[in-house]
């Protein structure tokens, strides 16, 4: 007897969490609707990345300036962007701006002053980092510039130089001064770029101006 009422509380208990239908028929109750945490942690990240990217973009509408460098930025450059002050922000669109150019192989406006990179060669840079740069043999030496962040080298505009300049070059044996002579470092002109005549002015990246210790 005991048995039977044990086993009637247990079925009046499992009857409760079922519904009944109007015509009488129970169904099982309707689960609770599932939202995992990597979707909440992604609705988190669109909403924080979100205010960032808009500051961003009426600052560069203000400025002039393509919005579309800053639709480019990544996840981790807009956290890094949230709280800083404007002059701040504009100084990094700026930025954003000049790497923009020069991968298509254009020099910012305000890069005027003819430097000399380890890596690229002589470059455009800004006159305020030449005017504080080593010279030597005339030119300001720099360890590293912006333009070695450019994967297109051969795109990258250079000053213009001249032959008889560079320590590569190898004078015409009959006539010094104004002869053809030959490259040391291997480099052949373009079919739009003068011969290896001394004062024919060129833009190279191996140019290594005489004098150079």
């Amino acid at each position: 007897m005991e048995g039977m009422m044990d086993w009637s509380a247990r079925l009046a208990e499992r009857r409760e969490s079922f519904q009944e239908r109007p015509d009488g028929a129970l169904t099982e109750p309707t689960k609770r609707g599932f939202v995992s945490s990597v979707s909440v942690q992604d609705g988190r990240s669109q909403k924080n990345e979100a205010a960032p990217r808009d500051r961003l973009r009426r600052l560069a509408a203000a400025m002039c300036l393509p919005v579309a460098l800053v639709d480019g930025l990544a996840g981790a450059d807009l956290a890094e962007c949230a709280g800083l002050p404007d002059e701040v922000l504009r100084a990094y669109l700026h930025m954003l701006r000049d790497a923009a150019l020069r991968a298509r192989g254009r020099v910012p406006a305000d890069e005027t002053a003819p430097a000399l990179c380890a890596h690229c060669g002589p470059v455009w840079l800004a006159p305020d980092v030449a005017a504080v740069a080593p010279v030597v043999a005339g030119w300001p030496r720099v360890l590293g510039c912006p333009w070695c962040h450019v994967k297109n080298r051969t795109a990258t505009p250079r000053p213009l130089v001249a032959c008889e300049d560079c320590r590569h070059f190898a004078p015409n044996a009959v006539n010094t001064a104004a002869g053809l002579g030959q490259c040391g470092a291997g480099c052949e002109p373009l079919p739009s770029e003068p011969l290896h005549y001394p004062h024919a002015k060129r833009q190279c990246g191996r140019f290594d101006p005489r004098g150079t210790p």
